[in-house]
C-alpha cells in the first residue's frame, strides 16, 4: 500500500500504520499512555524519559507491540506521538472510560500540564496529536463532551499550550 500510495500521489507522506508495527513509512507514529495518575510518579518519570530523545521515542515500546514490524526498522523518519493524553474526565454521568481519570476541572488540567511538560521537553518529537478533541461512544477522554461541549475551559488549555509555544508577535 506504501508504493501504491505514493505512485498516485508523490506529494503526501504516508502512514504505514499508526502506533506500532510500522513497515515502509514516512512518519514514525508513536501511541503513549503511559503517563500514569499524579501519584504515580515511577510511572510519570518514566513516560517522561522515553519521550525524551529519538532513540528512546523507537526503542521502549510503549504498547504491548514493537514500533516496527519485524524486518523493518527506524530509518530516520520524523517522529510523531499520535496517541497520548487519554485523561478519562466524565461531566455528562455517562459510563466511560480513560487511561487515567480524574474527578475534576481542576485535577484536570494539573494533568494536562504534567503530561504537556512531558511532551515538550522531548527533543526528539517533531509533532504530537492530542487523544482526544471529544469523548467518543464509552471514551470519557475528550477536552469536550460527545456532544461537543468543553468539559474544562478551553482559555486554559490554551494558557497551558502556550506555555511551551508562545505566539509570535509580528
Amino acid at each position: 500500500m506504501y508504493h501504491f500510495i505514493h505512485s498516485l500521489d508523490q506529494q503526501r507522506l504516508v502512514i504505514s500504520n499508526d502506533g506500532w508495527a510500522m513497515t515502509e513509512t514516512d512518519i514514525c507514529a508513536i501511541h503513549n499512555y503511559a503517563h500514569g495518575q499524579e501519584s504515580e510518579r515511577q510511572k510519570y518519570l518514566y513516560f517522561k524519559d522515553s519521550l525524551s530523545t529519538r532513540e528512546k521515542l523507537v526503542n521502549r515500546v510503549s504498547t504491548p507491540w514493537p514500533i516496527f514490524a519485524g524486518g523493518f526498522s527506524y530509518q530516520d523518519q520524523p517522529i510523531l506521538l499520535t496517541e497520548f493524553g487519554g485523561i478519562g474526565f466524565d461531566v455528562s454521568g455517562q459510563p466511560g472510560w480513560g487511561y487515567t481519570s480524574v474527578e475534576n476541572q481542576q485535577d484536570f488540567l494539573k494533568d494536562y500540564q504534567r503530561i504537556m511538560t512531558a511532551v515538550y521537553d522531548s527533543v526528539g518529537l517533531w509533532g504530537y496529536c492530542y487523544t482526544q478533541l471529544t469523548d467518543v461512544e464509552q471514551e470519557i477522554n475528550g477536552l469536550l463532551t460527545y456532544d461537543r461541549q468543553p468539559k474544562v475551559d478551553l482559555a486554559a488549555i490554551k494558557e497551558i499550550n502556550e506555555q511551551f509555544h508562545p505566539p509570535q508577535i509580528e
